[in-house]
């Protein structure tokens, strides 16, 4: 009897389903030649979910097999799992010292045995550095800013001569980074062995870490022995790279461009001087993905259509698996369905006849994987058949090149017309047609709406039910408690408010450019108005931008001290970050204005690929319980709430940047007199009593 389809856990693979063997079994022979040239930094790159992972455990894995020198030492380290770290180089550095001494302390790895002392010595001499780094007191080394002990590893109790040592590190961390460095290259070289160090996961990291761990792997990169591979991939990390140097990027203009036609700090550059062998994935063969597809669907009774699952989902492993697991609690949900509807009454309306046997003959396997493909892979196909059953009909002619006995001339011509795209036309082609039995498909709309998992946190009651505010709107915000930034702790505004519906537009700004807000003190602050006479300002920076400056567009390019003249102006006020936080992710806590989840079709953020700005009305579906559009993503906006002394907290993301920074607890700080084509605003004011 067949199995029932279950999970599958999104993991790396150890086994070579993707074909990678080739490649593995190439590079470990070039890492492990004696002639091989360290230092090196090799750039493992791919998408998401290409299996990068995968890949550098297979290298992993290969290298382990030899016993011959010299002998590599695998190192993991994830950086996303230590983001929180104020510096990440001390658990870099504290990650190589735990393998080091794991190695020297596993007899079973008898080739390791005779450099064990060895090991030992050189785990120790990391250690040091480590604790270098950590308790160096406020010293900058290498554009690292390292401020104290509250930095280090909070469990490790540290021996009276330890803390003795480290009273003095401070001044000496380069002497003793150099010192020691030198001796662990000593050891590496005659002992013959190699740290091969693997870093996964680095284009999950917010941008400022992904630049930290890459400044902090280049302390190493002069280092004989040393091998890094890095899991990346390069789109993202190149924006993190873009995001985090922008402010030292003296552009005067939206193209990037410095006033010598140069950028200070390219991206592109920044990792081709890093890595000196690049290695794109290639694509999952097509024998392999299928192999790959029968393997996640093992002995179920869904084996038999791997190939339509083939035809219909993209060539990427965890899409694939993502799929799986999707087609595995449709498929039950399914089984489950089928009961309930030969029990329902046979009275009810809109059933036909005949409905048993639809039932019986097309809620079965073969149809329940074609659908599924349908939701997964056509969403914008399948949202038009939720709204009309008659369209998925039309595609399955179409698809089919069939004609129904007895239709209509107007009908054979509209299904005449219908466009199929390539892949959608394989899928409808292949196995039965389903039956043109409207009854039928919505079942299956249902069944799909049934899996698909929507976020209801909490109701509020909208003040423009059903409808799109206009630009100018404000909405309601009640006064009470609400989950307040990543920890989500509880904080409270004790007073209802209102915010605007929309970040300000350029049709807006123009209003207080036309009404001479450049030129009357009274809407700007002491230090703004000082501000406005040295800067000699007379609109933002981006207005005669075509690319920004769209009616309907957010309004960009605004310093903190315009944003806050145009408030005053509209007799409103930049909110603090509370204010806007609580607008933004309602009183539970939600990640995004719209849920948990971040779904590309519902911001401008960097993967929507926009390029720019969008108009504030664009994203309806991503608007917040409280009835805000753009929260996340458009724009970063500013707020009224210092970060430190210099630098004010801007909110929200951006279109240039990731879904990491569009969360609505992300903290971005920005200084007030300096303007980007990604930093806009919107107003609040208080309102007197509940609404």
């Amino acid at each position: 009897m067949p199995e029932k389809l279950n999970f599958k856990r999104d993991h790396y693979c150890k086994d070579d389903h993707l074909g990678f063997s080739k490649y593995v079994d190439t590079l470990a022979a070039m890492i492990q030649d004696k002639s091989f040239d360290t230092p090196f930094c090799l750039g493992v790159y791919g998408k998401w979910g290409s299996g990068k992972t995968s890949f550098m455990h297979q290298l992993e894995a290969k290298l382990e097999e030899s016993a011959s020198k010299p002998l590599p030492i695998p190192v993991w380290f994830n950086p996303w799992r230590y983001e929180k770290e104020e510096h990440l180089i001390v658990p870099f550095l504290k990650t190589i010292e735990k393998t080091l001494n794991e190695v020297s302390a596993d007899e079973e790895k008898t080739a390791y045995q005779a450099i064990k002392e060895t090991l030992t010595e050189s785990a120790e001499r990391v250690a040091r550095v480590a604790r270098a780094f950590a308790y160096g007191a406020k010293v900058n080394f290498f554009g690292l800013a390292l401020t104290g002990k509250d930095i280090f590893d909070r469990d490790e109790q540290l021996t009276d001569e330890q803390n003795k040592e480290l009273s003095s590190l401070g001044d000496n961390l380069p002497a003793i980074y150099y010192d020691i460095c030198t001796r662990l290259e000593r050891a590496v070289s005659l002992e013959d062995f190699r740290l091969v160090v693997f870093v996964d996961d680095l284009d999950r990291c917010l941008p400022e870490k992904v630049v930290e761990l890459l400044e902090s792997i280049k302390l190493f990169l002069d280092l004989k022995g040393f091998l890094f591979i890095l899991g990346i991939d390069r789109e993202v990390v190149q924006e993190g790279i873009r995001q985090h140097y922008r402010f030292y990027d003296d552009i005067n203009d939206s193209s990037g461009q410095k006033k010598d036609g140069r950028r200070i700090i390219s991206p592109d550059d920044y990792l081709d001087k890093m890595i000196q062998m690049p290695l794109e994935l290639p694509p999952i063969e097509p024998s392999r993905k299928l192999s790959f597809i029968q393997e996640l669907l093992g002995k179920s009774s869904l084996k038999d259509h791997a190939e339509m699952i083939e035809a219909g989902v993209v060539d990427n492993p965890r899409s694939i698996t993502r799929f799986v697991n999707f087609l595995a609690f449709m498929g039950r949900l399914a089984e489950n369905m089928k009961v309930t509807i030969k029990m329902e009454d046979q009275n009810t309306a809109g059933r036909p006849e005949n409905y048993l046997e639809l039932i019986d003959n097309f809620f079965t396997p073969s149809f329940y994987v074609k659908w599924a493909v349908i939701v997964f892979s056509f969403p914008e196909e399948h949202k038009e058949i939720k709204n009309k059953t008659q369209h998925f009909f039309d595609l399955q002619s179409a698809a089919r090149d069939t004609v129904e006995a007895g239709e209509k001339q107007p009908d054979k011509e509209r299904r005449s017309t219908i466009q199929v795209s390539g892949r959608l036309k394989k899928i409808l082609a292949m196995g039965e047609p389903f039956p043109e039995e409207a009854w039928l498909i919505r079942k299956f709309v249902f069944l799909a709406a049934s899996v698909s998992i929507v976020v209801e946190d909490q109701k509020v009651l909208a003040k423009f039910p059903g409808d799109i505010p206009e630009i100018g709107d404000m909405v309601p915000v009640k006064a009470g408690p609400f989950s307040y930034g990543d920890d989500k702790e509880q904080e409270s505004i004790d007073y209802n408010y209102e915010i605007d519906a929309y970040p300000v537009t350029n049709s807006q700004f123009e209003k207080f450019i036309e009404d001479g807000g450049y030129s009357n003190k009274k809407f700007w602050s002491e230090e703004g108005f000082d501000w406005l006479r040295q800067k000699k300002a007379e609109k933002p920076r981006f207005w005669e931008d075509e690319k920004f400056n769209k009616p309907e567009y957010p309004v960009v390019g605004v310093w903190y001290y315009e944003a806050e003249a145009y408030a005053c102006w509209a007799e409103k006020r930049l909110p603090t970050e509370q204010e806007w936080e609580k607008a933004a992710r309602g009183d539970n806590g939600l990640e995004y204005p719209w849920g948990d989840q971040f779904e590309t079709n519902l911001c401008n953020s960097v993967e929507s690929r926009s390029g720019g700005t969008t108009p504030v009305k664009q994203y309806p579906d991503g608007k917040s319980i409280y009835g805000c559009f753009d929260m996340a993503g458009n724009v970063w906006e500013w707020t009224s709430t210092p970060h430190d002394r210099e630098t004010m907290v801007t909110r929200g993301g951006a279109w240039n940047f990731n879904r990491n920074d569009c969360r609505c607890a992300k903290r971005f700080r920005v200084f007030p007199n300096y303007s980007s084509s990604d930093i806009g605003f919107r107003c609040v004011k208080y309102l007197p009593s509940a609404t």
